[in-house]
């Protein structure tokens, strides 16, 4: 085996419990955790790490995996960090930014619950798992697969190869996939999969799986069981491999992580903490461990990478200062335990505890150790507080029976707790107990540790907390598992449906079943609540100090009564970010009307330059208070001022000024958190919001900077979300459709704001389909949007996103609409066989029109035959590169200078006049040329010998000049297949496609490509 693995790092700037790891290189670490941030850990010593850290989501967040730099990727890529959690989103953040992002460079949206587990292939392909009982496979940031089979949580997530992917979930089972087809399943877990990883041989061996009943099993990709490990004494949540060793590393509820090596347990690593949620492993073989207590550690079997003596030992002492529960050991008769004799016998196996009496009376747990030889203390086993003054409450004991009332009147009820319990859980059984809304949860939880003696449950508490929800165990059950029904709200600690009381309301009809891979509708708002409060605070009275410190604008600092409203506002953003919170985010410690109108008093007051805290505590506020806000005046009275901050209604120079800028991306950003939707409310409707987005978009587009029109998208994106809870104005319908056309027709750089938009589209004309509400001149209006879309941003995410749209409108989804009102497009054709020509040319004029393209920018050229096209097309193409900026003969004549096309009838396409013509030209080389030639087999070998060279030489000219040619030559056996071939069919079975239309098309589209291509663009 080697050197045993030793501590060789302890990272903490995690204020909560990490969840979830991945160590792609020797010296990167990327962890994510409960206090909704990620952080890039870069090794900058044997023995240390420097963190860099990024805000993931303003909820928990509980996955992580990474992208190493693609094909594509910048000069200095370093790849992307994908975290997903509670929010439901998955955001890709770049590592390149020494600082770390503040923003996602891609928010993966579809998800309808927790994002409990990511994972992903060298290549780039993100494999994700959620509450929602569902796995989606990503290609290119754009979903390709979402894999439904399991009744439960997917918990578990491997991404095999590019093609394969297995799932485990919450219902026992493991399933295989084969792109989106489910392959096999493999059952014999008793409990919750919770985790998977290919062997450390590689997946033609098979891999490994961890679950809920405590067993780690080795299995085939065929479904047969190699081994099954025991040895952990709870939920065994992780696992990860080393190749190089042949180890597999597993982590749990027990407080270790255990290093397997040829079906033998050979080393576990205790910690001082309850739950060791997550373990990755470096391509060195060193492991990583991310635990409760909110710190992540390395271990190592390299001595030059060991800590320090005193770093090790004081992480010993930890452990053995651990406090266990009796209960998590079943009772214990002190006068049975051995003494400290005991420990001079050799245990029997890695991991074995023992328990022993010391002299003083107290018991001990020590666990032996194989690689050191010898027994090593984790803990003082204690009894519970108040075990000797246990209350009976409905037949069983407990430490605490709290009376709480709840309403005048009404007698109090017994909210029964054990100092072991955790407290999320035993408020949760309280409300579903007495049918409370789980709205008050954690003002419960609040309650409890108040009033429980200040327990701490990572020291004391053994009790089994489940990973993502902070509960007791997950049970796999149909009650506890989380709605599919994508209008259903899960509570962010339990995953079950809200609390909802008897209504008189008549239920909602559900929306019609949408097909696979669906996005639409997304009905999970975005948030901007990330901030460093402390920093903002300081530079506020920074600057509240110099107003005050200059005679000429003493007046305009706060007064006392101002100042101290400001530190309370503060103080309660500091307590409601805080994760997780310090107070709810919905208490009675609202600020007041008043204190509202104070805080725009001194937003209108204060000099622009000194404006920007004010604007970012108001978003804080609008997100973190939402009841504040929820009064129509004070809502306007909040926009007014914020418009009136950021001077929108005033010229707008370009670019803006500095401080400006910063004002006008705060305010976007705290408009859209006007506008959220959660499990027990909807904020975000009233008699303003009309008037919002007619402001909004008043303002010049042009102007605005990438972040500004993604803080813009997001406004027409949330308030989308609102309408699809069924909570929208219909009155504002008009304003936010204008809103959202406005950023379609204009936005061509950015791509995340052109998404956002369209989603904000998707769930628009989602929700008139469900209702019976989308008209023909909606839909018809629409559909332009999406053309410009698409060929501004012809990525996947996009593309599907479209084709979901185009087939709620009734539109062909096939085709992407790409717009082709900058191109000029050359067609050359031959005149054998002139019906079948002349309706060819036709359909492709008549799509080249429709698609946008000039009628003076398309140029029609014939020759004899097919076997000419080539030498035509070779020099039409280098005539318009070199006499673009000139006058021309007829040779490269527009389309309405040679002929006048009706596209549903035929027509001959007359050769050139003799003479020359002169035409005015456009200062642009051809984008596309269309070959189009008729070739019908004979007798002879003529057929196949003109075929071969005409298309030979076609393909060899496009890639000599770069310019894309469209091979529209027909090879037909017979006259009846051309005219079917051209839309002229005469058999039973109808006219046939004319063919000429689909090479219009491909002309725009490889047009449009090739200009993007040619931009650096893609």
């Amino acid at each position: 085996m080697g050197h045993l693995y030793k501590l060789s790092a302890v990272l903490t700037a995690h204020s909560s419990d990490v969840r979830g790891l991945v160590a792609p290189t020797n010296d990167l670490i990327l962890s994510v955790s409960r206090d909704s941030l990620a952080i890039a850990w870069r090794r900058d010593g044997p023995t240390s790490f420097t963190p860099v850290t990024y805000s993931a989501g303003s909820r928990y967040v509980n996955s992580v995996t990474y992208i190493p730099p693609q094909k594509n990727s910048g000069a200095g890529s370093q790849g992307y960090i994908i975290a997903g959690g509670q929010d439901t989103v998955i955001n890709v953040f770049d590592l390149s930014h020494p600082d770390g992002a503040k923003e996602p460079t891609f928010t993966l949206l579809g998800h309808r619950e927790n994002v409990c587990a990511l994972d992903s292939t060298p290549s780039g392909t993100i494999v994700s798992g959620s509450w929602d009982s569902t796995a989606r496979v990503w290609k290119n940031f754009q979903q390709v697969h979402e894999l439904r089979g399991h009744s439960h949580s997917v918990w578990a997530v491997l991404a095999v190869d590019e093609d394969q992917t297995l799932t485990g979930s919450a219902d026992k089972s493991i399933a295989l996939w084969q792109g989106n087809k489910l392959v096999h399943r493999y059952t014999g877990h008793t409990d919750a999969v919770r985790g998977l990883s290919i062997l450390p041989e590689g997946i033609d061996i098979g891999f490994a799986s961890c679950s809920n009943d405590s067993t780690v099993r080795l299995w085939t990709l065929g479904g047969d069981v190699l081994h099954q490990f025991d040895g952990h004494t709870s939920f065994v949540y992780s696992l990860a491999a080393i190749t190089e060793t042949g180890s597999l590393i597993s982590s749990g509820e027990d407080r270790t992580a255990r290093v397997w090596e040829d079906g033998e347990l050979v080393q576990t690593l205790t910690h001082p903490a309850i739950s060791v949620w997550t373990v990755a492993t470096m391509p060195n073989g060193d492991i990583v461990t991310g635990c409760s207590d909110g710190a992540v550690r390395v271990f190592s079997r390299n001595e030059s990478r060991w800590a320090d003596v005193k770093t090790i030992q004081e992480f010993e002492n930890q452990v053995a200062s651990q406090a266990i529960p009796s209960e998590s050991i079943g009772d214990i008769k002190k006068t049975d335990l051995p003494g400290p004799e005991a420990l001079e016998r050799p245990g029997n196996k890695d991991g074995q505890v023992v328990m022993v009496r010391t002299a003083a009376g107290s018991v001990e747990a020590h666990e032996w150790s194989t690689g050191q030889g010898r027994w090593v203390k984790i803990g003082d086993v204690v009894d519970a507080v108040g075990q000797n003054q246990k209350q009976l409450y409905n037949g069983k004991e407990y430490d605490y029976v709290f009376k709480v009332d709840i309403k005048d009147g009404a007698p109090p009820l017994s909210l029964p707790y054990n100092a072991t319990d955790n407290p999320y859980s035993a408020a949760q059984r309280f409300l579903a107990e007495n049918d409370l809304s789980m709205e008050y949860l954690d003002q419960v939880v609040s309650f409890i540790e108040k009033n429980a003696g200040g327990v701490k449950l990572e020291q004391q508490s053994q009790q089994f907390v489940d990973p993502y929800t902070g509960a007791t165990r997950y049970q796999a059950n149909p009650t506890s598992t989380p709605s599919n029904n994508h209008t259903s709200y899960s509570d962010p600690f339990t995953g079950a449906s809200r609390y909802a009381p008897a209504s008189t309301h008549a239920a909602v009809t559900p929306p019609p079943p949408k097909p696979v891979n669906s996005i639409l509708p997304v009905r999970s708002a975005l948030s901007f609540k990330q901030a460093n409060i402390p920093a903002m605070e300081n530079k506020f009275k920074q600057l509240n100090e110099g107003l005050s410190g200059d005679p000429n604008t003493s007046s305009l600092a706060l007064t006392p009564l101002e100042f101290k409203l400001f530190n309370r506002s503060f103080a309660l953003m500091k307590a409601k970010a805080h994760s997780p919170p310090k107070v709810p985010v919905e208490t009675s410690a609202e600020l007041s009307q008043k204190d509202i109108d104070i805080i725009a008093d001194v937003l209108a007051r204060w000099p622009s330059l000194q404006r920007f805290p004010v604007v970012d505590l108001l978003r804080l506020l609008i997100a973190y208070s939402p009841n504040t806000f929820e009064a129509p005046q004070t809502s306007q009275k909040l926009i007014d001022a914020l418009f009136e901050a950021s001077e929108w209604k005033q010229p707008w120079p370009a670019p803006l000024p500095k401080h400006r800028e910063t004002n006008v991306l705060l305010t976007l950003r705290a408009l859209s958190n006007l506008f959220q939707v959660s499990s027990h409310k909807v904020v975000g409707t009233g008699p303003w919001v009309p008037g919002l987005f007619t402001v909004l978009a008043s303002g010049p587009y042009s102007v605005l900077t990438k972040t500004q029109k993604v803080a813009l998208a997001t406004i027409a994106f949330n308030y989308s979300v609102v309408e699809s809870v069924g909570k929208a104005d219909p009155l504002a319908a008009p304003a936010h459709v204008s809103l959202v056309t406005l950023i379609l027709n204009n936005e061509k750089e950015d791509n995340e704001t052109g998404y956002r938009a369209l989603v904000a589209l998707g769930n628009i004309i989602y929700i008139a389909k469900n209702q019976g509400s989308l008209s023909e001149v909606a839909a018809a209006a629409y559909r332009p949007l999406l053309t410009n879309v698409a060929t501004a941003f012809p990525e996947e995410r996009v593309l599907s996103l479209i084709q979901e749209i185009k087939a709620l409108l009734g539109l062909a989804p096939s085709q992407v609409e790409y717009d082709g009102s900058n191109l000029r497009i050359a067609i050359v054709h031959a005149r054998w066989n002139k019906t079948v020509i002349d309706a060819l040319v036709a359909g492709a004029v008549g799509k080249l029109k429709e698609r946008g393209v000039k009628e003076s920018n398309i140029v029609i050229q014939s020759v004899p035959g097919s076997f000419e096209l080539p030498l035509a097309c070779s020099k039409v193409i280098s005539a318009s590169q070199t006499q673009a900026s000139s006058t021309a003969t007829d040779l490269l004549g527009g389309a309405a200078s040679l002929l006048s096309l009706d596209t549903d009838t035929p027509q001959r396409i007359p050769s050139p006049a003799p003479g020359t013509v002169t035409v005015n030209m456009p200062s642009k080389a051809f984008d596309a040329v269309i070959a189009i030639g008729v070739l019908i087999k004979g007798s002879t070998m003529h057929f196949e010998y003109i075929c071969d060279s005409v298309s030979h030489a076609l393909m060899r000219l496009q890639m000599d000049t770069g310019v894309p040619v469209i091979f529209g030559v027909l090879t037909a056996l017979t006259d009846d297949q051309a005219l079917d071939r051209a839309g002229l069919g005469r058999g039973s079975s109808g006219k046939g496609h004319n063919h000429g239309e689909d090479w219009g098309l491909a002309a725009v589209e490889m047009g449009s490509h090739v200009q993007r291509w040619s931009a650096g663009k893609f």
